[in-house]
């Protein structure tokens, strides 16, 4: 009902004339705050915006396989990578789609929408894998699960993990979720320097955030903060624009594979 309400206000809309729309969304932009209580951030059409005009989106080109020259896929790597991550992905296969007490979790239409389950099989398979001594986590949600349950297998393998996860405002209660980690209830960017300074070899370092112009955001200060902090860190792994990007002592390094997931880029080492 919800969705068919929604379409009913667009097709409305839709009708209204120009004139009317404009009027309209100049008063949010001179009244940001009722823009802000309402949820939203009206912005006005201009020539030097940082937000990109619809018909000048190639979105054909887009769509489109392209080349990513300079940059070595090194494809053969990355396939082999996914051999030695098949068997942990195997442990997922006691992960219902139905609700199961017996289960850690399982797989409502929620957490399908939000995080796949193929993209559930490649973080818990890389931390199985790479079993992290220190994990950050930016953003919280149905991959937080995900993470934290991977996290506790090595536990129990012996291979202990320092975890952290910031979001000022969880999607999920984490206090039923997460289990031996620490939770940061601040943005990224107001989240003290030294829980990156620490970072160190076997360090794994994950969200999905969009790199924007707002010069205190959420990516850009992982970007431009904690990336150079972490020269130190060999083998860590930094996922921004939904592109985890490796991060090797001098600096950035080439990613060994890519695979198109969905929304969601993975590029793993």
């Amino acid at each position: 009902m919800k969705k068919q309400l929604r379409s009913l206000g667009n097709s409305l809309v839709g009708t209204l004339p120009t004139s009317l729309l404009r009027m309209f969304f100049k008063a949010f932009e001179t009244r940001q705050e009722l823009a802000e209580a309402a949820g939203f951030h009206v912005l006005p059409r201009r020539s030097d915006s940082a937000v990109m005009r619809i018909e000048e989106i190639d979105f054909a080109a887009l769509a489109r396989p392209r080349a990513l020259p300079g940059i070595d896929l090194r494809v053969n790597a990355a396939l082999e990578l996914l051999t030695r991550l098949k068997p942990f992905a195997a442990e997922l296969d006691v992960i219902p789609y139905e609700p199961s007490t017996s289960a850690p979790f399982w797989f409502t239409p929620e957490f399908l929408t939000s995080f796949p389950d193929y993209d559930t099989a490649v973080l818990y398979s890389l931390l199985r894998y790479l079993k992290p001594k220190r994990y950050v986590e930016v953003g919280c949600g149905y991959s937080s699960i995900v993470s934290n349950f991977a996290l506790q297998r090595n536990q129990h393998d012996g291979a202990s993990c320092d975890a952290v996860y910031a979001d000022p405002e969880p999607r999920l209660p984490m206090d039923k979720v997460l289990n031996g980690a620490r939770l940061i209830l601040k943005r990224v960017q107001d989240v003290p320097l030294d829980t990156f300074k620490a970072l160190q070899s076997g360090m794994f370092s994950s969200s999905t955030q969009v790199t924007c112009s707002k010069s205190r955001a959420m990516s850009n200060r992982k970007l431009f903060a904690f990336c150079p902090l972490s020269r130190r860190a060999c083998g860590s792994i930094f996922t921004m624009c939904s592109r985890p990007t490796i991060i090797r002592r001098n600096g950035f390094a080439n990613p060994c594979g890519s695979g198109r997931m969905s929304n969601t880029h993975w590029n793993v080492c």
